[in-house]
């Protein structure tokens, strides 16, 4: 486990690209899902990988199933685009965003997690598409 401070900043990116390269090289198998890129293949953006969020269809369903196993999840924004917040008074459509709150959900993402724990949570998340 790494100790977070400033000197250690270059090992805990190098970790979260680490874990996200987990992530993708074992969910990618699931035609169901919409990763984000994986590091591996992204020569043109470098991305440390604040959150590892995706698109997964019966997001609220995985989300519950995740929990009941153990494993924390986050929705972004509260599943809303920032158009749909009433009190911004910006009163129109966008099916696409509207689209992908509908499915995003951000996995654990952080430079404590083990190699072992991503192996559960893709392993659930695999068992949960696969039953």
């Amino acid at each position: 486990i790494l100790n977070f401070n400033l000197k250690s900043y270059e090992q805990v990116i190098q970790r979260r690209r680490e874990i996200a390269s987990k992530y993708f090289s074992r969910l990618s198998i699931l035609e169901e899902l919409k990763l984000p890129e994986s590091p591996v293949n992204n020569s043109d953006h470098y991305d440390v990988y604040q959150n590892y969020e995706l698109v997964a269809p019966n997001r609220d369903v995985l989300q519950k199933y995740l929990k009941d196993n153990g494993i924390g999840t986050l929705i972004q924004w509260g599943g809303k685009a920032i158009h749909q917040w009433e009190n911004l008074g910006l009163n129109f459509k966008l099916p696409k965003s509207e689209a992908f709150f509908r499915e995003c959900i951000m996995l654990p993402m952080n430079m404590f997690i083990s190699n072992e724990d991503i192996d559960y949570i893709t392993k659930k998340i695999f068992d949960f598409y696969r039953k």
